[in-house]
């Protein structure tokens, strides 16, 4: 499995983070810039052929390395990228990329980017672009992209849940706005474990 690896990885820390110039942000696009390049195709059109389908349907296997490479740094800097969240969000690549690399990293990892870009987002519409609420929300092609809803009972769950639902509402999206809902009802929730127990998924 593409993600079987990703705990050896992280935990591992690589060891040859290539922090030596200090700069993560540069170290992070680095990471990222390299993840596309080195394809058959353009790493512009590679990108934009991972971002329309997702990393778990359109990443080529052996690209992964490359990918849970940027998880060890994400895992090592969570506070760090977090705190200094609009270097990454104003690259298209990077911000994706970085997204996945959260959630790839792991559910506590995603859970802490998104309980603070999000509370900076209903804070500040200006913090980020709707998207990344999106994403965090729902990580799509990643084993992380239903996070949310499965854990809607937990308080900090619920409340990040709640904060989508009153953006969405404010900003009119409807089709977030009703599947938000849905998660919040516990609907999301026991639908997956149906499908789950009946082996649809």
């Amino acid at each position: 499995m593409k993600n079987s690896m990703i705990g050896v990885v992280v935990l591992a820390g690589l060891g040859m983070s290539g922090l030596a110039d200090n700069d993560l942000a540069t170290n992070v696009y680095a990471k990222v810039t390299a993840i596309y390049e080195g394809n058959w195709m353009p790493a512009a059109s590679y990108f934009s052929a991972v971002r329309g389908g997702g990393m778990c349907n359109d990443l080529d296997d052996q690209d992964f390395p490359k990918l849970y490479e940027l998880c060890a740094v994400v895992s090592n800097h969570c506070a760090e990228i977090i705190a200094d969240w609009h270097t990454y969000e104003t690259n298209e690549m990077v911000r994706f990329t970085t997204l996945n690399a959260f959630s790839y990293a792991g559910y506590d990892y995603m859970t802490n980017l998104a309980v603070n870009v999000i509370g900076q987002y209903s804070s500040n519409t200006n913090y980020c672009s709707w998207k990344t609420v999106e994403f965090l929300w729902r990580p799509y092609g990643t084993d992380q992209e239903k996070y949310l809803a499965l854990n809607y009972d937990a308080p900090a769950i619920s409340n990040l849940l709640t904060t989508i639902r009153t953006k969405a509402l404010e900003v009119g999206d409807s089709n977030l706005l009703f599947t938000c809902e849905r998660d919040l009802s516990g609907e999301t929730k026991t639908l997956y474990l149906e499908m789950k127990a009946a082996g649809m998924l």
